[in-house]
């Protein structure tokens, strides 16, 4: 009795160590990827000013300004809208970020107003 007990933890051992080992330990920590998309927001930031200006001043805002926002083609339909604004707010909500420094909570906060406006120049028309 006592050897298939220890065959049994040999074997239940091996299959534990196996299992951890298929596990791959080079996954991204989730923050880091999230800041990694600020980063390379923050990066862009001087490029899209003139786009952060139109939405503020609300007077220049177009199709075509407000489908690049969303990172959606022009002939999207409104349920492919929605979806898109879905998906950036839960990206670049401030809420996200709150505990990652002000700098980020406002990048976060004009980012999050541009996908706004952008998405309901889009339901206007």
């Amino acid at each position: 009795m006592g050897q298939i007990l220890r065959r049994i933890s040999r074997i239940t051992k091996t299959y534990l160590s196996e299992e951890r080992s298929a596990i791959p330990h080079d996954l991204p920590d989730p923050d880091y990827e999230l800041k990694k998309e600020f980063e390379k927001l923050k990066e862009t930031k001087s490029s899209n000013h003139e786009n952060s200006e139109t939405v503020k001043n609300n007077s220049v805002m177009n199709k075509a300004l407000a489908y690049s926002i969303l990172e959606i083609p022009t002939n999207s339909s409104k349920e492919q809208i929605k979806s898109a604004y879905i998906k950036k707010i839960k990206e670049y909500h401030p809420d996200k970020v709150a505990s990652m420094g002000t700098e980020l909570r406002l990048l976060a906060e004009k980012k999050t107003k541009e996908i706004n406006e952008a998405y309901s120049f889009l339901n206007r028309i």
